[in-house]
Parts: structure tokens; C-alpha cells; sequence
């Protein structure tokens, strides 16, 4: 047997997968996801991008694995996208994965460990992002009731010795009316916000991405986030690098 790797169909590929993602439909304006990280989508709208082929890989994932989930849950075969279709609400496109009974967020998690406690405040502060994204659909649909659906690819198993297997976590969210009051209100400043630093050319203002994305983020050099926060000064890349001796350690 002779067998090679060819570098030359991994691109032709890649490719396609961009050709294609890219050519979807999608509703020019402001989206739930520009409002829950509005600098990142303040720079996509004044400095577009082609994506990356890293971004490619993700969106291939992640749509895989809401195709079949979302379709085993609802009981019928999607067709077209992985969602329950865009909808609007004073201006924002909003498209959450399935909407009836009760607005339902599935996120693919590649981390091995999972949340450090199941307590409330634990899972909060271990999901804040995921939920971030849920009880704005909750808020948008004046629905005190949600579901974030996580699924992890290798999460640790603790009754192996250190493997790590598929695994399903469903945790069922229920938000006050105040609260969703109150999410309302913060969708519509930030809103106000992006818009103005659209109008302005100036996105000082905006609230930074979480920390994680910026690794790999094609605005870096541009939006400068060390600026806003100096705790993420070692992101510069003209910061003099930090000398570690042979065992690593930092001296």
C-alpha cells in the first residue's frame, strides 16, 4: 500500500467549504450576535474579511452537529440551515437554534472539563457566554423560560481512567420578569451604542470581546483591546516577550 497526504485537495476543499458558507443568505443589519459582542462586529462592518480557513472548520463542525441534534429534537429532517429561521425585533435579526416550546441554545464544547460547580451561580459563571446569547432570545420573546443544550466532544469521564467521551448537558433556565426587563434594556443601549460607533468611525465606546477571542481574531492589530483593558497587554504584539528559562519557568 502506498499512501500520501494531498495538500493540493485540503485546499481545493477548504475552498469550497468557504465558497459556500459564505455564499448562505444573511439579512443585512445588526444581529443578536453583533450585540453580544458589538467590537468584534464593529470591525467586521467597517474592515470586512474573507474568513479564515480555521473559522471554516468550526462553522463545519458546529453545523453538523446542529443539524442532526436540532433535527432528532423537533422530529423532522432540516433543510437549508441549522436554526428555526430569523426573526426580528426593533430592528435586530435574531435566529435561535429552535424556538417553540421555549427558546432552546445547542453549543459544541471542546473543552475536557466542564463546569467547576453545578450550583447555580457556578453554572452562570461557567456558561456566561452561552447564556448571554439565551436570555437575549428569552428577552427578545418575553419568555421567562429557556434551555442551553451543551454538547462537549471530549469531556472527561470520571469513572475511566482519564478518557474523555462525547457527553450531553441540558440545563433548563428560567429568568424573572425583571430580569428579562432588564435584558431588554441592556439589548437596546448596546444597540444604540454599536450603532453610534458605526456613525462616528470610533468604537471606544464599545465593550470588548471576551479575552478567549482574541486568539486568532483578524482585528487585533487594528482594535488594539490592550488600549481598553492593559491586562491584555502580552496580546500586543510589539509588548517585549516575557524570557522563560530552559524549564520554562518565567525569570
Amino acid at each position: 500500500m502506498n499512501i500520501t497526504r494531498a495538500p493540493q485537495f485540503e485546499r481545493w476543499l477548504l475552498d469550497k467549504i468557504k465558497a459556500w458558507l459564505e455564499s448562505q443568505p444573511r439579512a443585512e443589519g445588526l444581529h443578536v450576535s453583533d450585540i453580544l459582542y458589538p467590537m468584534k462586529a464593529y470591525w467586521k462592518k467597517v474592515d470586512p474579511r474573507p474568513m479564515t480557513d480555521t473559522e471554516a472548520g468550526y462553522f463545519v463542525a458546529g453545523l453538523g452537529h446542529h443539524y442532526i441534534i436540532e433535527s432528532i429534537i423537533e422530529g423532522s429532517k432540516k433543510v437549508g440551515k441549522a436554526d428555526s429561521g430569523t426573526n426580528t425585533w426593533e430592528g435586530i435579526y435574531y435566529s435561535p437554534d429552535i424556538l417553540t416550546p421555549h427558546p432552546l441554545e445547542i453549543k459544541t464544547s471542546r473543552s475536557k472539563i466542564g463546569p467547576a460547580t453545578e450550583t447555580p451561580r457556578g453554572l452562570q459563571s461557567a456558561y456566561e457566554n452561552y447564556l448571554a446569547q439565551l436570555t437575549a432570545y428569552m428577552a427578545i420573546r418575553n419568555d421567562p423560560k429557556g434551555d442551553l443544550l451543551v454538547f462537549y466532544l471530549n469531556l472527561a469521564d470520571p469513572e475511566s481512567k482519564g478518557r474523555s467521551i462525547p457527553q450531553f448537558r441540558w440545563y433548563p433556565v428560567v429568568l424573572t420578569k425583571k430580569e428579562l426587563a432588564d435584558r431588554r434594556v441592556a439589548l437596546r443601549i448596546t444597540k444604540g451604542a454599536l450603532l453610534l460607533a458605526l456613525k462616528k468611525k470610533d468604537p471606544k465606546n464599545l465593550e470588548l470581546c471576551p479575552q478567549w477571542q482574541c486568539r486568532g481574531c483578524q482585528w487585533l492589530t487594528k482594535c488594539q483591546p490592550w488600549k481598553l483593558d492593559p491586562s491584555r497587554a502580552r496580546l500586543d504584539p510589539k509588548a517585549p516577550k516575557e524570557k522563560r528559562s530552559p524549564r520554562g519557568l518565567k525569570r
